[in-house]
């Protein structure tokens, strides 16, 4: 295919697809390379089409729409009258990040509104009373002319609950876990227990075992295809790894419970340890 024919097809999808925008002859020619089956090197400059305003969304990080190349942009004819609302997805960031010393940007995005007399929504779903004043003070926001939409995080079925470890005999902290196991079998909740060692998975686990016995298996089948508890570390083989990340997911899964140092997020979370 030449460049000619490169063009034409494009143009046609362009109708197909309604699409509005032009491409340079280097940006048909990146193409057409790669369509021939070699590799290709682009060295091309940014921000074709956007200066214009042909597109009706742009997405940016903070570092770059900073970037003093593009006050002029947005101060330019095309743009004011284009842009009609700054958002700011993860809002919660310009608390979390946004310090000198870790993407300080995001403590600045306040600079946009100066180029824009236009709306800004900032969305997140993480948002403690503390973050929600940084947000306002970072971007600027005044309570007489913002708005808060608000439903509560909380979903019921994810719950805290703690167990004050008395002693280091894991028989006896561990005992709610045994004893929810050896009642519940294969109908138990799903269980992650994180440690902070490798030795700690171990030794956990060893008792879960121990002390469940033939509860540790569906139907008191001692076999390792039924047992109801694993463990899952980074010594662990990937192909048991896969099997148990497979497993575990599952809705009906025969793995009730994983001993790990790393997250599995499912369910039930404990923690056992300092």
């Amino acid at each position: 295919m030449d460049a000619i024919r490169a063009k034409e097809k494009f143009d046609s999808l362009k109708s197909e697809y309604n699409m509005k925008f032009e491409v340079k002859d280097e940006q048909i020619e990146v193409a057409l390379t790669v369509i021939n089956g070699r590799n290709v090197l682009g060295l091309l400059p940014t921000g074709y089409g956007i200066k214009e305003g042909k597109f009706s969304f742009l997405f940016s990080s903070p570092e770059s729409a900073l970037m003093p190349q593009w006050r002029s942009v947005f101060m330019s004819d095309v743009w004011q009258n284009k842009l009609k609302l700054i958002a700011i997805d993860e809002a919660h960031c310009v608390s979390e990040w946004g310090g000198e010393s870790f993407r300080k940007e995001y403590q600045r995005l306040f600079e946009l509104r100066s180029f824009f007399d236009v709306p800004v929504m900032a969305l997140t779903a993480t948002s403690t009373k503390e973050v929600k004043a940084d947000i306002f003070k970072y971007l600027q926001l005044s309570d007489e002319c913002t708005d808060i939409v608000f439903k509560s995080p909380d979903r019921a079925n994810i719950y805290i609950q703690f167990y004050k470890r008395v002693t280091s005999d894991y028989d006896e902290s561990l005992k709610w876990l045994i004893d929810h196991l050896r009642l519940r079998g294969i109908a138990s909740k799903k269980i992650i227990v994180y440690c902070r060692s490798i030795d700690r998975v171990s030794e956990i686990f060893c008792t879960l075992k121990d002390c469940l016995g033939v509860k540790a298996y569906i139907d008191g089948i001692k076999d390792p295809n039924n047992i109801l508890i694993e463990m899952f570390h980074k010594s662990t083989h990937q192909d048991s790894k896969d099997r148990i990340l497979k497993e575990f997911k599952l809705k009906i899964s025969r793995i009730r419970c994983v001993i790990a140092t790393v997250a599995l997020n499912l369910v039930w979370v404990s923690t056992y340890g300092t």
